[in-house]
């Protein structure tokens, strides 16, 4: 009977050390719920094993010529690190890249990047602005997924 216990704690013990966390985290931001007009996500990017892949997502619910009338969509990234140095770009959302099923929802997910090794390992933040997501009709919000390999 002890032996059956040692065996069972052992492979709880077991089960318990190997397992992980997630390997991808996905969060969005509605479009009325924007801090000063941004997107704000937490990127938990501590595991120094690990390189991590960032992906964007969105979708926009409006008609096909709505749709076609407006050009690619402008974002200014922000990320900042652990200890607050900051990072920024402007990268653009191709119109060409989002999908649809019906003509009345249209659906973007690009990697944004992808093999990165932070200069810091910890909590970063990552800010999007979008400047005209105010005129895109039907424009719901902006997703990050945050993939860790």
């Amino acid at each position: 009977m002890k032996g059956m216990f040692v065996s069972a704690a052992a492979a709880f013990l077991m089960m318990l050390f190997s397992c992980s966390g997630p390997s991808s985290e996905e969060q969005f931001v509605k479009f009325g719920d924007r801090t000063d007009g941004r997107y704000v996500f937490s990127a938990d990017m501590s595991d120094s094993l690990s390189v991590y892949d960032m992906s964007l997502y969105t979708r926009i619910d409006c008609s096909r010529r709505e749709f076609a009338s407006e050009g690619d969509i402008r974002t200014e990234i922000l990320l900042v690190s652990p200890s607050g140095k900051e990072y920024g770009e402007t990268v653009y959302l191709c119109r060409s890249a989002f999908t649809t099923s019906d003509s009345l929802s249209w659906e973007f997910m690009q990697d944004y990047r992808s093999g990165i090794h932070p200069s810091e390992f910890g909590i970063w933040t990552v800010s999007v602005r979008i400047p005209e997501d105010e005129s895109i009709p039907g424009f719901r919000g902006l997703g990050l997924i945050l993939s860790r390999h």
